[in-house]
C-alpha cells in the first residue's frame, strides 16, 4: 500500500487554444459532506514554456459558496492563447498555510486555427464542465468529472430540493383574491383560513351600525370593549330639567328639584339698605348736578344739567 500526499487519479483536460474555459470545483469530506472553503485559496497551475503557468491571470478560483464547497474557475480566450502540446498541471489547496494538491493530471491545448475571438471576454456563466474532489482519507483524494448539465437544469442544495420534495401548498396560508386600497384582512369566520377583504371599520374589532337608531354612538364599557349607547339626552316634558344621577341624565320635574338659595338665605349674608338712586349718586365724590351749564368746573369731576 502507498502513502503520500499525491491524488492517486490521473486527470485530462483538453482544451481549445484561444478559447475560454469554465470549470466547477466541489469538496467532499470522508463522510460526503461539503468542505467549508471559507478564508482557503484554491490555484490552477499548469507547467508552460519557460516554467509560466498557462492560466496566469485567471488561476484563482471564485468562490460564491465557500459553505457549500464550491468554486469555480473562468478561464478567458486570451489566457489560452499558447501553442498546441501537453503540459502538466495541478489544483492545489491552501488553508491557514499549508497546500494540499487536490488534482493532478495533464492539460492538452488543442491547435485552433480561428485567432478573432482571442480577446473576447465571457461574463459570469454555469460551469459546462464540473470536477467533484472527496477527501477518502487523510492521504488519499478521489476525482469525479462531470458533464454540461441538460437545457433547464441548474445545481440545487440538498435542503433546498428535499424542501421543495415536501412541499405541502396547504400548509401556507394563502391571502384571499380582491380587496381595494383602504381595505384590511378580517376574519370572517372560526376555520381555517376563512378571511376576507373589508373596509376599515367593518372587521370585528368595529362596531357594526347596522340597525342602531340615530342619535346613538359607541361608548367604551371599561374592560376593553364598546357599545352603543345614546349620545347625549333627548328633550324631555316642559317644565323638566336633566339631572344627573350620578352616571347618566334624566329629565325631572322642575318643581322637584330644590330651588336656588335667596341672598336672605345665605347664612351671615349682608343687609343691603338701598337709597334713592340720586341721592346715591349725589353723594359719590366728582359728580355734581346742577341746572344750568357751569362756566368752570374741576377737572375730573363730571356736571350732569337737570332741566326743569
Amino acid at each position: 500500500m502507498a502513502l503520500g500526499n499525491s491524488p492517486t487519479q490521473h486527470t485530462l483536460l483538453r482544451l481549445e487554444a484561444r478559447k475560454s474555459f469554465s470549470l466547477g470545483v466541489v469538496l467532499y469530506d470522508p463522510d460526503g459532506r461539503p468542505v467549508d472553503l471559507t478564508d482557503c485559496q484554491l490555484r490552477l497551475v499548469a507547467a508552460g514554456p519557460e516554467g509560466a503557468n498557462l492560466f496566469a491571470g485567471d488561476d484563482e478560483a471564485i468562490v460564491d459558496e465557500p459553505t457549500d464547497g464550491y468554486a469555480r474557475f473562468e478561464v478567458q480566450a486570451s489566457t489560452l492563447d499558447h501553442p498546441a502540446g501537453e503540459y502538466p498541471y495541478v489544483l492545489v489547496l491552501t488553508a491557514s498555510g499549508y497546500s494540499s494538491v487536490l488534482v493532478k493530471g495533464t492539460v492538452v491545448i488543442e491547435d485552433n486555427p480561428e485567432h478573432d475571438s482571442v480577446m473576447e471576454s465571457f461574463d459570469t456563466v454555469q460551469p459546462a464542465q464540473q470536477l467533484t474532489a472527496v477527501l477518502a482519507g487523510r492521504n488519499v483524494i478521489k476525482v469525479f468529472v462531470g458533464g454540461q448539465l441538460p437545457p433547464g437544469y441548474h445545481y440545487v442544495r440538498t435542503a433546498t430540493a428535499e424542501a421543495i420534495e415536501t412541499f405541502d401548498p396547504d400548509s401556507v396560508a394563502m391571502l384571499p383574491k380582491g380587496g381595494a386600497p383602504g381595505y384590511v384582512m378580517t376574519k370572517t369566520g372560526g376555520g381555517d383560513y376563512e378571511a376576507a377583504w373589508l373596509p376599515v371599520g367593518n372587521g370585528a374589532f368595529a362596531l357594526d351600525a347596522t340597525g342602531q337608531p340615530a342619535g346613538h354612538a359607541p361608548v367604551a364599557q371599561g374592560d376593553g370593549t364598546w357599545d352603543w349607547a345614546e349620545a347625549g339626552i333627548n328633550v324631555g316634558p316642559a317644565d323638566a330639567v336633566p339631572v344627573s344621577n350620578g352616571s347618566t341624565l334624566d329629565w325631572v320635574d322642575r318643581s322637584e328639584v330644590a330651588p336656588a338659595p335667596s341672598w336672605n338665605d345665605i347664612q351671615d349674608a349682608p343687609s343691603l339698605d338701598f337709597i334713592p338712586n340720586n341721592t346715591l349718586v349725589t353723594e359719590m365724590p366728582g359728580v355734581h348736578f346742577v341746572t344750568t351749564v357751569p362756566v368752570s368746573g374741576i377737572d375730573g369731576h363730571l356736571y350732569f344739567v337737570i332741566e326743569s
